[in-house]
C-alpha cells in the first residue's frame, strides 16, 4: 500500500513541476517556424522549412503516456537545462514532436523520436548534447498535420 501512495504522489509531484514550466514557459514560448498549407474545421497542414531539433530515440507500447516517454522527456528537458557542452540553459520551444513508427501486432512496442525544435538563434552554433543518448538532428523540410 505505501508503495502505490508513494508513487501517486511522486506522480502528482512530476505533474506539478510540469505544469509549472509549461506556466514559465508560456509567458514567452518561441514556436518553430511554419507555414499553414491548408486549414480544416479542427486541424491543419503545416509546412516546416529546414531546421535543427534535439531529438531521443524511445520504444513504449504507449508512446504518449508510457513509462518511456518520461524519460525520452527528461533527457531532452536536462539538455536544455544545462547538460550540454556549453553548459548553458537554452529556453523551451514549441512544439514538442513524436514522430513514431508503430511496431507489429496489437501490443509491440512502437519505436518513436521525441524531439525539441532548436531555438533560432542557436541554430547555426547549436550546443551539442552530453548524453550519449541525444543527438542534433537536421531536419529536412517537412509537413505535419496538427490541431488548431
Amino acid at each position: 500500500m505505501g508503495t502505490v501512495k508513494q508513487n501517486s504522489t511522486t506522480s502528482s509531484m512530476q505533474a506539478l513541476v510540469l505544469l509549472s514550466l509549461a506556466t514559465l514557459v508560456s509567458c514567452y514560448l518561441e514556436i518553430a517556424p511554419y507555414e499553414v498549407m491548408k486549414e480544416y474545421d479542427e486541424w491543419e497542414v503545416r509546412k516546416y522549412p529546414a531546421t535543427k531539433w534535439i531529438s531521443t530515440e524511445a520504444q513504449d507500447p504507449m508512446p504518449h503516456d508510457g513509462p518511456e516517454h518520461q524519460k525520452a522527456f527528461y533527457r531532452l528537458f536536462n539538455y536544455i537545462d544545462g547538460s550540454n557542452n556549453i553548459e548553458t540553459k537554452i529556453p523551451m520551444t514549441a512544439p514538442v514532436t513524436m514522430r513514431i513508427l508503430p511496431g507489429e501486432g496489437p501490443n509491440c512496442g512502437r519505436n518513436y523520436t521525441m524531439s525539441f525544435y532548436i531555438p533560432s538563434d542557436m541554430q547555426l552554433e547549436t550546443p551539442q548534447p552530453t548524453d550519449p543518448m541525444l543527438y542534433v538532428e537536421e531536419r529536412a523540410e517537412f509537413m505535419v498535420v496538427a490541431r488548431r
